[in-house]
């Protein structure tokens, strides 16, 4: 999706009509929001949020569309706010 200024809200990517890939979106600042990765429509691997900064935020383990794995958050760059496990 573009806005009227030609910046870049979204990159959403698909292959045969299905999420493929990394989706990627951004703050209005233009750097990274979030990033969402997708295999075959269903998000698969780690997506991650961004500050408007740029420092990473929460990083969350997906398979097959389901929270499987790590997720962790940051208060800061250097200190961590949690950290849960997904089974």
């Amino acid at each position: 999706a573009w806005d009227e200024e030609e910046n870049c809200l979204a990159q959403i990517n698909y292959c045969k009509g299905e999420l493929q890939g990394d989706s990627i979106y951004f703050h209005p600042n233009g750097k990274i929001w979030k990033i969402c990765p997708y295999e075959k429509n269903l998000q698969s691997g780690v997506q991650k949020f961004f500050l408007t900064n740029g420092d990473l935020f929460q990083a969350t383990d997906y398979k097959s569309g389901v929270k499987d794995g790590s997720s962790i958050r940051y208060w800061n760059p250097s200190q961590l706010a949690y950290r849960e496990t997904y089974k």
